[in-house]
C-alpha cells in the first residue's frame, strides 16, 4: 500500500473526470475523482480533487494495488469498503482522507473508499494511436516513395538509395486528448530495405538514405532482372518504422508499441552490359 501526499489547487482539474469512481464531499461543491488510465503499456492511477469556490484542499490517498484480487472485506479507519463488484476486474481499492487548507476535515465518510475498475480506465496509448495512425494515412503515406541512382540498375555497379517523403527530424504535435495536454511525437527508428534479389539490410535512421548523392544505403547486384524480359524487375521495398511517443501534462515520455510502418516498393529494372570488341 502507498501514501501519497498532494497539495491540489481545486479549481482547475488536474485531469478529466472521464473514468473511475467520483465522490461528492462538500456542500459547497467540491469533488475528489480517482481514475485509471493506461499510457506506457500500463495502467496507472490518478486522482483530482477541486471545488467552484476555490478552495485548496489537500487530500491524503491510499492505493492498493489489487492485481484483480480484492477480498472486498478490508476496514480502513473504522470504515468499510463498499460491496465489491465481482463480475469486474478491479485494479485498485482506494481511500481518501481530505483537509481543507485550515486544517477542516472534508466530510467524505463511507464514499471515500471505492475501487478503480479495469473497465473504467482511460487507454491513452489507444487514443494516441489513432491519431498517430491518422497522421501516417493521411499525411505521411501518400507522399513516401523509394529513389535510386542511377534510376535503373546494373549488374556489378553500385547503387545508392533512399525514401523521399520522409526525414529523421521528429514531428511534434500538440493535442487535447480526454481533456488532457498531449504532446505527440514520431520519429523513424528504424529501415528494413529488401532490394528485390532475396537480399536485404537493417539501418537505424540513417536508412533514410540521402536523396540524390552517395548514402548508407546501397547495392550491387549480381543478377540481371530481365531474364524473363526485357522490361522484368526486381521489387524493391523499404520499410519505416515510425517510433511514437507522446506525454501527459508534462509527464516523462510514454511510449506506444509496436510503433508503425510507413512502406514504400518500387520496380527497378536490372541489366546485364557486355564489352563488344571491334576488330
Amino acid at each position: 500500500m502507498v501514501a501519497l501526499v498532494v497539495a491540489v489547487a481545486v479549481g482547475s482539474a488536474a485531469m478529466a473526470p472521464a473514468a473511475g469512481a467520483g465522490v461528492s464531499v462538500a456542500s459547497d461543491g467540491t469533488r475528489v475523482t480517482v481514475a485509471g488510465y493506461r499510457a506506457g503499456g500500463e495502467d496507472h492511477e490518478q486522482w483530482a480533487s477541486w471545488t467552484p469556490s476555490g478552495r485548496s484542499v489537500l487530500c491524503r490517498e491510499l492505493i492498493d494495488e489489487t492485481n484483480g484480487i480484492v477480498d472486498g472485506e478490508g476496514v480502513v479507519a473504522g470504515l468499510s469498503w463498499p460491496p465489491l463488484d465481482r463480475s469486474r476486474r478491479a485494479l485498485w481499492r482506494y481511500w481518501l482522507d481530505c483537509r481543507y487548507a485550515d486544517g477542516t476535515a472534508v466530510e467524505l465518510g463511507s464514499s471515500g473508499l471505492g475501487y478503480v475498475y479495469a473497465d473504467e480506465v482511460v487507454d491513452y496509448d489507444a487514443a494516441v494511436r489513432t491519431l498517430a495512425e491518422s497522421y501516417l494515412a493521411e499525411t505521411l503515406a501518400p507522399v513516401v516513395a523509394v529513389g535510386s541512382s542511377p534510376p535503373s540498375g546494373l549488374v556489378g555497379i553500385e547503387q545508392w538509395f533512399w525514401v523521399e517523403g520522409i526525414d529523421d527530424v521528429p514531428v511534434l504535435q500538440l493535442h487535447d486528448v480526454l481533456g488532457r495536454r498531449v504532446v505527440l511525437r514520431l520519429e523513424p527508428a528504424e529501415v528494413r530495405w529488401s532490394f528485390g534479389d532475396g537480399t536485404g539490410a537493417t539501418f537505424g535512421p540513417q536508412g533514410l538514405g540521402v536523396a540524390g548523392a552517395a548514402g548508407p544505403v546501397t547495392h550491387r547486384y549480381r543478377w540481371r532482372s530481365t531474364t524473363a524480359g526485357p522490361h522484368a524487375s526486381y521489387r524493391l521495398e523499404a520499410a519505416v518504422s515510425i517510433a511514437v511517443r507522446y506525454t501527459l501534462d508534462d509527464s516523462d515520455w510514454f511510449e506506444v508499441t509496436p510503433p508503425l510502418v510507413a512502406a514504400a516498393e518500387r520496380d527497378l529494372v536490372v541489366r546485364e552490359a557486355q564489352a563488344v570488341g571491334h576488330g
